[in-house]
């Protein structure tokens, strides 16, 4: 009855108190004795807060259930959540949980990535590989960083946030062939689900498809190798606005002012509105006669749209800047 119970969950939160004052002394022989003490003082907390889940077990279980070993238990799949493996936490799995937690906390990054690593890999648990890039990630070492992305992408190949991680980090890493069918997949995906919103009339996606393409690319080393990618990305969207919008960002970014401006001329071709038309004098402006580029582009604006207050303003600034009084 309740008593066993009572014996059977008390004897597992007694062998989990021990194994983590064994993992505790594991890794404080790397650390200065200070530090072991202060993290000793916690151990109180850690036996009652064992104790009190144990009574709390025991008053709450209904009758008939039996207290089994804990497990890292399989979950079902879905888009969101990959399948988790069905596995028995037994003693030296535990043992090396409780290792690597300890040495995140202690100051020991590298032996809690390796641990965690090591585990992924063993056990399958895809929490495990993206806990080692989160450690990896806080020292800043992409390479690490790399390795468990992959692992982690690898054992959830259906969640949209390892996918996302390990393309970022190929990026940054300057892997743009190896990355590049990832974006391409997404930039897919992402474009149909924008454009089947626009056909239904519905809200739409907070960013475009094209915004969320660039916002992949923005730690790639070479800007201009990114640019010449999206032109490539982008080739089915030349009469879409935020298409050429994005593209005349990052030909700005990538210091090709006159490739800017002429994906800036194509929006203002597609949609010439006011916003877009400042936006193309914005980057006229980079160009060696930029001033009486973007004075003239805001003037013919001005012709056929006089009431534009947004464009009278603007004007109004740049002739002040060219001391042009009259």
């Amino acid at each position: 009855g309740c008593n066993r119970k009572l014996r059977l969950s008390t004897f597992h939160h007694y062998t989990t108190a021990r194994l983590y004052l064994k993992a505790f002394n594991a890794v404080s022989t790397v650390l200065p004795l200070a530090t072991f003490a202060s993290h000793h003082r916690r151990l109180p907390l850690l036996l009652a807060g064992a104790l009190m889940l144990t009574l709390g077990a025991c008053a709450t279980a209904p009758t008939g259930t039996r207290s089994d070993a804990p497990g890292l238990a399989a979950t079902s799949k879905t888009d969101s959540e990959p399948a988790l493996p069905d596995v028995k936490l037994d003693s030296a799995t535990l043992f090396q949980l409780m290792t690597a937690d300890i040495a995140a906390q202690r100051g020991q990054p590298a032996l809690a990535y390796a641990t965690y690593m090591r585990l992924a890999e063993k056990i399958a648990d895809p929490r495990l590989a993206r806990r080692a890039l989160e450690i990896a990630l806080r020292e800043q070492n992409l390479e690490p960083a790399l390795e468990s992305a992959r692992i982690w992408a690898q054992l959830a190949p259906r969640d949209a946030q390892a996918n996302q991680s390990l393309t970022v980090l190929l990026v940054a890493r300057g892997l743009m062939e190896e990355a590049r069918p990832r974006i391409e997949a997404k930039l897919k995906a992402d474009r149909e689900a924008w454009f089947n919103a626009r056909r239904a009339g519905g809200p739409m996606p907070e960013d475009s498809p094209w915004e969320q393409a660039q916002r992949v690319l923005l730690r790639a080393p070479n800007k201009l190798d990114t640019y010449r990618m999206l032109v490539d990305l982008f080739a089915d969207d030349s009469k879409e606005p935020g298409a050429q919008r994005i593209l005349a960002a990052q030909a700005h970014f990538a210091g090709a002012h006159d490739l800017a401006v002429d994906h800036a001329k194509r929006l203002v071709r597609i949609d010439p509105s006011a916003g877009h038309t400042l936006l193309l004098a914005q980057y006229q402006q980079n160009l060696p006669d930029g001033a009486k580029q973007s004075q003239k582009t805001l003037e013919s604006f001005l012709k056929t749209n006089p009431g534009s207050s947004e464009i009278t303003t603007a004007l109004a600034r740049l002739y002040t800047l060219d001391q042009q009084w009259d």
